[in-house]
C-alpha cells in the first residue's frame, strides 16, 4: 500500500468518524434536550408519583434488553462487515439478519404478553400504589407493556445501522421518535386527560410506528435482500453471542435492579425522585454513546488486523480524550451545582432537596461507568468478553445487598452509594486488567491524559465557582455561576486533550 493510498484511507476514516459522530451527539442531545423540556410537564400533569410510574417503565424496559441474549451486539458485529461482502457471504449476513429480526420480534411478542398478564399483579404486590390512583396506574402498566414489547425490537434495528455507519439516518429517526413521543404525551395530557393511562396509549401507538419506519428504511439500507429465516446462520456467532449475552444481563441488571429495588422499598413518590435524579445524573451517558458508537466499527476493524497496533491505540486514545471532554465538565457541574440546576429545571425545592445528593452521587457513578465503555469496546473489538463476564459476577452477587442495606438504613439518600461504589471499583480493578490483556501501552496514556489530568483541571475550576455560589445564595446568579463552571471546565478539557485533535473532526479536511 501506498503512502498516499493510506493517506486517503485515513481521510475517508475521519470523514466517516466526523460525520458520524456529529450525527451522534446531535441525537443524543436531542433526546437529552426533550427530556429536559418534558420532564416538568410530566411532573405538572401526573405528578411526582405518576412519573415514578413512568421511571418504572423506563426501568423495565431497559431490564428486558437482556432478551436479546447478545443478539444486539452480534448484529453490531456482523454489520461492520456487510458492506464489504460480495456472493454467498453477503447472502449469508443477509440471512442472519433476518432470522435475527424474526427472534426480536417472537421475544417482543413474548415479553408483551408477559407484561400485560402481570400488570394486575405489578399493581397489587409490588408498587406502592395510593388507593385513589389504583385504575389509573393497572391500566397504565398494562399499556406499559405493550410499548415495552413494541419497542424491544428497536435494537436490532439500531444495531444494523451502527454497524454499517448510517448513524446519520439513525439519529434523525430517533430524534423524529423521541419528539413525536414526548411532545405527543404533553398535548394528549394537557388538553385530553392528566393520567398516565392517556401517557401509555400514546407511547403505544408512537412505539408502533417508530418500528415500522426502522423495519423499512434499515432494510432499504441493506439494499432489500431476498433474505430467509435460517437458524443454522447464527451458528458460527454462538460463542460470541453468549458471552455478550450474560455480560449484558448482569451489566444490566447492575444498571436496573437498584430501580427495581427501590421501586419495592421506597414509596412511589419518593420513588419518583430518584428518577428525576438518575434522568439528570446520567445524562452524560448520552455522550458517551456517540462516542462509542462512532469509534467501536473503526476499533474492530483494526482489532482484526486492517491496521497497525499502532493506529489502533491512537484511535482507542483519539476516542478516549473525546469522551473526557464530552463527560467530565458536565458530570462536575452537575455534581456541586445540582441542587440549584434541579430547582430550576423543576420548579419544585421539594424535589431538589430530595434529590439533590443521589444526583451528585449518580452522576459521578455515571462519569466512571462512562469511562469504562471504551475498555468494555476494546474486548468486544477482540472477541473477549470473559473479564467483563466475570467483573459482573462479582458485582451481581454485592449490587443487591448493598442497595438493601443502605436503603433500609438512609432511605432515599442512601440509595445511590452503590451505583457510585460499584463504578469505582470497575475503575480500581477491571479496567488495568483490560489493558494488561488486549492494550497495555493504552493503560498508562488513558488513566494520566484521558481520566485523571480532565478530572483535576474541571475540579480545579469548578470548585471555586462554587464556593462563589454559596456565598451568593441567589438563584440566578448561582445559575450563572454554573453556566461559567461547565464554559470554563470544557475549555480545560479540550486544551488537555488537544484542539487539534478536537477539531480536526469538526473542520473540513483541506
Amino acid at each position: 500500500m501506498t503512502a498516499r493510498h493510506t493517506c486517503k484511507v485515513k481521510l475517508v476514516h475521519t470523514r466517516h468518524i466526523r460525520s458520524n459522530l456529529l450525527a451522534n451527539l446531535f441525537g443524543q442531545g436531542w433526546s437529552a434536550l426533550m427530556a429536559l423540556v418534558f420532564v416538568p410537564f410530566y411532573l405538572h400533569f401526573i405528578g411526582a408519583s405518576g412519573f415514578g410510574l413512568i421511571g418504572f417503565f423506563m426501568t423495565l424496559s431497559a431490564l428486558l434488553v437482556i432478551m436479546d441474549g447478545g443478539l444486539g451486539a452480534t448484529v453490531t458485529r456482523e454489520a461492520v462487515a456487510y458492506p464489504l461482502s460480495t456472493g454467498a457471504d453477503r447472502r449469508n449476513l443477509a440471512d442472519m439478519l433476518r432470522t435475527v429480526e424474526v427472534l426480536f420480534l417472537l421475544i417482543a411478542l413474548v415479553i408483551g404478553i408477559g407484561l400485560v398478564a402481570l400488570s394486575p399483579v405489578l399493581a397489587d404486590s409490588w408498587l406502592h400504589v395510593p388507593p385513589e390512583k389504583y385504575p389509573d396506574v393497572s391500566r397504565g402498566l398494562t399499556l406499559a407493556g405493550i410499548a415495552i414489547a413494541l419497542q424491544f425490537p428497536l435494537a436490532f434495528y439500531t444495531g444494523c445501522w451502527i454497524g454499517l455507519q448510517r448513524q446519520v439516518s439513525l439519529n434523525v429517526v430517533n430524534a423524529i421518535s423521541t419528539t413525536c413521543r414526548g411532545g405527543g404525551a404533553v398535548l394528549l395530557l394537557w388538553l385530553y386527560s392528566p393520567t398516565v393511562t392517556v401517557f401509555f396509549a400514546w407511547q403505544c401507538v408512537a412505539s408502533a410506528l417508530t418500528l415500522s419506519c426502522f423495519h423499512v428504511l434499515v432494510w432499504k439500507s441493506l439494499g432489500s435482500p431476498k433474505a430467509r429465516f435460517q437458524l443454522g446462520s447464527i451458528h458460527r456467532t454462538g460463542r460470541f453471542t453468549a458471552g455478550v449475552g450474560l455480560i449484558n444481563v448482569l451489566g444490566l441488571l447492575l444498571t436496573q435492579l437498584d430501580k427495581v429495588i427501590l421501586s419495592r422499598l421506597l414509596s412511589l413518590e419518593s420513588f419518583g425522585y430518584y428518577m428525576i435524579a438518575w434522568s439528570a445524573g446520567t445524562l452524560t451517558l448520552r455522550a458517551t454513546g456517540p462516542v462509542f458508537n462512532t469509534y467501536y466499527p473503526r476499533i474492530a476493524q483494526l482489532a482484526d488486523g486492517h491496521g497497525s497496533n499502532s493506529d489502533l491505540q491512537d484511535t482507542y486514545l483519539q476516542a478516549a480524550g473525546l469522551l473526557s471532554v464530552a463527560v467530565v465538565p458536565a458530570t462536575l457541574v452537575l455534581a456541586f451545582f445540582g441542587h440549584t440546576l434541579l430547582f430550576a429545571w423543576t420548579g419544585s425545592q421539594v424535589a431538589a432537596n430530595s434529590a439533590s445528593l443521589p444526583l451528585t452521587l449518580i452522576s459521578i457513578g455515571t462519569m466512571c461507568n462512562a469511562f469504562m465503555h471504551l475498555p468494555y469496546a476494546l474486548q468486544l473489538a477482540h472477541k473477549k468478553t470473559r473479564l467483563s463476564l466475570v467483573q459482573n459476577l462479582v458485582a451481581a452477587a454485592l449490587f443487591p445487598i448493598l442497595t438493601i442495606t443502605l436503603v433500609r438504613q438512609y432511605g432515599l439518600q442512601g440509595a445511590a452509594w452503590p451505583w457510585l461504589l460499584l463504578n469505582i471499583g470497575y475503575m480500581l480493578f477491571s479496567a488495568p486488567l483490560a489493558y494488561r490483556k488486549l492494550l497495555d501501552s493504552a493503560r498508562k496514556p488513558w488513566y494520566l491524559k484521558c481520566v485523571l489530568t480532565p478530572m483535576a483541571l474541571a475540579i480545579t475550576v469548578v470548585l471555586p465557582l462554587f464556593a462563589c455560589s454559596i456565598v451568593l445564595n441567589a438563584p440566578i446568579e448561582q445559575i450563572f455561576l454554573a453556566v461559567a463552571a461547565f464554559a470554563a471546565s470544557f475549555a480545560a478539557c479540550i486544551w488537555n486533550t488537544g484542539w487539534k485533535q478536537v477539531s480536526s473532526l469538526w473542520l473540513k479536511d483541506e
